[in-house]
Formats: structure tokens, sequence, C-alpha cells
């Protein structure tokens, strides 16, 4: 016979079958826990893309003549030619629209750096002469500025502001062991008075120089140094608070930049001749691409009829090449 168990223990079983069964129910068909909620897919991270090149699709640099001692200063003038300077040679030439090649002036006291005032005389940097002279159709030259026995210029650059006035640099000679420099390089301002004062003369070996497109920033290049630099404008064309303003790429360690002549285009872009090529940069001094000639350029215009061609003065021979954007309308650098 079994052992008779006692009512509570029944009791404790019954409500342990009543639970098992409830938890089959609940697995058969009781509702479901809802699912975590999925988050949306994220949006795939955006790829970076390089500025397009503001050299034309295919374009390549092209010879427009060698055969030069020095080349320099190209600028392009109101009459549709450009000019530039054979500076060793102490003549000025023209390329015609045609891409003839011809002399326009002779005996230019070493002409470096060229441009064209309103009135259309064509103003150089005569380092050679000490000089800044403004040449007429005839070829007759005016002196705008020029130092003295005791304290002699060297004009080597040169632009024109928008209030009749120029800037200019003057590095004078460099100095070597044996014969040290005997001044620091210089800039200087010819007030549309007629007036040289004093820019600076703490530029480093300041030689090429530009404005940006609204002429309230100097912009000069120092063919030592790492640096493109800057300068404020005030109204009275006097220029303050020196600066760097954009840092040159792929100089080699130890060397000169050979930061040289510069242009801006209608966009507002700096392009600056160096020893690495023809550098870039946006108008906030942020470096976009180099430019290669083949030859190492001293110098850089916009010219032809919708100014889309850059033109480079480079050591024997000038060049050109078909831009994906054009030079200012309003000045001839």
């Amino acid at each position: 016979m079994f052992a008779r168990r006692p009512a509570s223990w029944c009791r404790f079983a019954l409500l342990l079958t009543i639970l098992a069964l409830a938890g089959i129910a609940s697995a058969c068909g009781g509702a479901e826990s809802p699912a975590p909620a999925e988050e949306p897919p994220s949006e795939p991270a955006a790829e970076a893309t390089a500025p397009a090149s503001v050299v034309a699709p295919g374009a390549a640099p092209e010879l427009v003549q060698d055969g030069f001692s020095f080349t320099e200063g190209p600028v392009f003038g109101p009459d549709g030619n450009l000019y530039f300077s054979d500076v060793r040679e102490s003549r000025i030439h023209r390329v015609l629209p045609d891409g003839t090649v011809e002399v326009y002036l002779e005996n230019t006291d070493g002409a470096n750096g060229l441009a064209f005032d309103d009135s259309g005389r064509l103003i150089a940097a005569q380092g050679a002469g000490g000089q800044v002279g403004a040449f007429d159709a005839d070829g007759n030259v005016t002196v705008l500025a020029e130092g003295t026995a005791e304290d002699p210029y060297r004009p080597n650059d040169l632009i024109l502001d928008g209030r009749g006035g120029i800037y200019f640099t003057d590095p004078g000679q460099r100095g070597t062991p044996e014969a040290p420099a005997t001044r620091s390089p210089r800039v200087w301002y010819i007030t549309p008075e007629g007036e040289t004062v004093l820019v600076t003369d703490a530029a480093g070996r300041a030689n090429g120089i530009t404005l940006t497109l609204d002429g309230s920033t100097l912009i000069l290049a120092d063919s030592d140094g790492p640096d493109v630099l800057a300068m404020d404008v005030a109204a009275d064309g006097t220029a303050s608070n020196l600066r760097s303003w954009a840092s040159l790429e792929d100089i080699p360690a130890g060397e000169r930049s050979g930061a040289d002549g510069m242009a801006v285009d209608a966009d507002g872009r700096l392009y600056v001749t160096t020893v690495a090529g023809v550098q870039v940069f946006d108008p906030d001094g942020v470096y976009l691409e180099t430019i290669q000639f083949p030859q190492q350029a001293s110098n850089v215009a916009f010219g032809g009829p919708d100014r889309t061609t850059l033109y480079a003065t480079a050591r024997t021979g000038v060049y050109s090449l078909r831009m994906a954007t054009a030079g200012p309308a309003d000045r001839a650098k």
C-alpha cells in the first residue's frame, strides 16, 4: 500500500501543473515581445574630390618662341599683343595675335617687369638703368622714379593700382661673401603725384609683386623664403601689416624658393612662379596645384582675345597654355 500524501503537498503539485501549462500556452500562442526597432541605414560618407584644374582639359604648354637670353615681364597690351622683356639683351618684344614675335623696343636699360597705364604707356622696371620709366608709342621714355648715386635703385617688377600709383620691387644686387649686399631689398610706391615713398624693407628678397582684385592687399614674392607675403593697402596707397599669406609647396630643403613674377585670374586665384613650377592658390591663400613648363618660369600673364591663355616667360623661351579660367578683364596683370 502506498502511504497517503498530505493535502498541502497535493495543493503544491497542482500549482506547479498550472504554471507549467501557462508557460506552454505562452510559447505556442501568446503575444511575442516587440522586436527592437532597427536603426535607419547610415548614409555612405561623401568621397573627397580634388578641385578642378585651372588648366583646360587636355591642354599642354606650347612654345611660342625660344632663343632669347632671359625672358621676363609678360603683359597683355590694350592693342591685343603680348609684350615681354629679354632682360640681358635690353629688348622688349611683342607677340602678335597670329603668333609672330617681333622686337618692339631696343636699348631698354634692362627692362624687366612691364605694365600698361590708363593712357597706354608701357611702364617698365629698368633694372640696369636704375629707374622706372614710361615708354610712349614712339619709344620715348619718361622717368617716373630713380635713385641717386649714393642710393641707386634696381627695379625688378611692378604693378599699377587703381589710383594712378605704381608699386615696384627693388631687390638690389645679391651679395656675395666677397662683396656683401650694402642694403636690404625694398618695395616702393610711386604716388599719383609722382612722389616715391618706401613701403617696406623687411619683406625678405621681395621680387614679384601684385595686388588682389579689389586692390586691398599687396602681394609680394620673396625669392629667398618659403612664403608669399602680404600687406594691407590704405586709401593713400601706403601699406602695413606685413605677414605670411601662403606657404609655397615642394621647395627642396635648404634651397631658395625662387618665387618671382605673379598674376591673378578673374576669380582671384594667385599664380606664383617658383623653382617647383607655377603654384596656384585660391583667394584665401590655400594651395591648389602646380603647373609645369618645359623651363623654369620667371613670370606669367593672361592674354589672348578672351584672356584664357596663360603666357609664361621661362629662361630662354616664351610658352602659352590654354586655361579653364581667364584673366581679369579690367587690368593687364
